[in-house]
């Protein structure tokens, strides 16, 4: 018989404790046990003959402070020290460590690009030979504070500056034939460096030159898998629509989506100095979609949970969110407030999702932050790989 009984926990980093938050179906009592199993590093309750356990997310060598409330209650939360040391060693790690879906790194041995729904090839091995990190989402536009020796107008270098470096005179990133700039979310391609994709626009959307499959024949499948980069000169592809063959690993990797617009989020926290942001689809179906006011609360965290589908403890960063009908109407009063983030129509749609999702299996008294509605977005683990 499957239990009833939840339980939830969450390793927060900066200060070390372990929090477990149990509900269970009815109100505790005599038989009522919590106790921790397999040396320390998972916790089993058991109450009305039902065991329910979870992985917790750091070994916990101390259990003195895993004690029943004294009055017999339905939903509970105990606090425990995490240790220092061996088991906190992974933590300590990934903390000092910013992962990224795909980097330059990671896609020397790629053998070309492809979409991750369908397998349709958008590149072809040689066509981007070179691969190259770009150090923020808006670094062109920090230029002025970083350069020593910015790219004169005058210079007669500048064209092959331009060539080489990959941005001009005029202070902005342009494509380059065979070269793939890539970012947190996308990668950065010039037109002839792909195969398999070609420009269209609807009447619909405000964007033009959204990228969709192709074929001698005209588009496929309207989906929408990057856009026409007018400023850059190129066309940029979102990370979480490209899968990538590697040399030697045989089915080609991706990653989910979820994992992407964290690290995005995460990038922006880190170069912005913000956690408050207005998320909204950037091809014109606000009035479809409204958009959401995202609040990053804890940026880095572990959690286990036993209504999760995962069994091991996740990394995750928890934020509070908040639905906007119109963002037009909020943009004039709030804007000091929150940072706006643009995202394509079905990713603004996945993520409402993802949130409700992870809000309805959290416990009920951890759903809601005064009005806020509170979820967990999964980040990038050091020890993960891509599906």
């Amino acid at each position: 018989m499957t239990s009833s009984t939840v339980i939830y926990s969450e390793l927060l980093l900066n200060i070390q404790q372990l929090t477990v938050f149990i509900s269970l179906s009815s109100s505790s009592d005599k038989d009522t046990t919590i106790e921790l199993a397999e040396d320390g590093d998972k916790l089993v309750v058991t109450h009305e003959r039902q065991r329910c356990s979870i992985d917790l997310p750091v070994k916990i060598l101390d259990s003195s402070s895993l004690k029943l409330p004294d009055q017999p209650t339905k939903d509970f939360s105990i606090r425990l020290p995490a240790p220092k040391g061996s088991g906190t060693t992974r933590h300590a790690h990934e903390k000092k460590t910013f992962i990224v879906p795909w980097s330059a790194q990671a896609l020397e041995g790629a053998t070309g690009l492809l979409c991750r729904y369908c397998s349709h090839c958008l590149i072809h091995v040689g066509q981007a030979h070179e691969w190259k990190d770009l150090p923020a989402e808006n670094w062109a536009e920090m230029m002025d504070f970083w350069h020593c020796h910015k790219p004169d107008i005058n210079d007669e270098k500048s064209t092959t500056t331009h060539n080489t470096k990959g941005y001009a005179a005029t202070n902005k990133l342009t494509a380059q034939s065979g070269v793939g700039f890539v970012n947190v979310n996308s990668v950065l391609l010039s037109p002839e460096s792909c195969s398999g994709v070609k420009p269209y626009a609807t009447a619909t959307r405000r964007t033009l030159g959204f990228l969709s499959q192709a074929d001698s024949d005209g588009l496929l499948d309207a989906g929408n898998i990057g856009f026409v980069d007018e400023r850059a000169e190129g066309w940029t592809i979102y990370a979480w629509n490209i899968s990538v063959p590697i040399v030697d690993l045989g089915t080609p990797r991706s990653w989910p989506r979820e994992l992407i617009i964290s690290a995005q989020l995460l990038g922006m926290v880190d170069h912005q100095a913000t956690r408050k942001f207005m998320i909204r689809a950037d091809d014109g179906e606000e009035g479809e979609q409204g958009a959401i006011l995202l609040w990053v609360f804890t940026p880095d965290m572990y959690y286990s949970s036993s209504s999760s589908l995962n069994a091991g403890p996740l990394r995750a960063m928890k934020v509070f969110y908040q639905e906007v009908v119109y963002a037009s109407d909020m943009r004039k009063e709030q804007s000091r407030l929150y940072d706006e983030l643009n995202l394509p129509c079905n990713a603004l749609r996945e993520l409402r999702r993802i949130m409700k999702l992870s809000n309805s299996r959290l416990p009920t008294s951890l759903r809601l932050f005064q009005d806020w509605n509170v979820a967990l977005l999964e980040r990038f683990s050091f020890y993960e790989e891509p599906t």
